[in-house]
């Protein structure tokens, strides 16, 4: 659960923008997600800034609309560190 109004993902790997981008709008289709920007990219990683709307559960959320399946590498109230498996 996230209960800070911002929160970092930083999700890897990703292959280039194109894939970056897609990862970006899948995660503004979640409920609570107001907003998204792309803050950073560095290792093979993109990191995306979510502007929430409400407090919510964002990894079931992530589960729910991502493409590929992923490990949850770390979660704070305000991050959430993805390895996104290849699918």
């Amino acid at each position: 659960m996230c209960s800070s109004d911002l929160v970092k993902v930083v999700a890897g790997p990703v292959r280039d923008l194109a894939e970056i981008r897609m990862l970006e709008d899948t995660l503004a289709t979640i409920e609570g997600v107001e907003r998204t920007s792309l803050t950073g990219f560095a290792d093979r990683s993109a990191q995306i800034e979510l502007r929430l709307s409400a407090e919510c559960e964002l990894v079931p959320e992530f589960q729910r609309v991502l493409p590929s399946a992923f490990d949850v590498e770390s979660m704070s109230d305000d991050q959430l560190v993805l390895r996104l498996k290849a699918g």
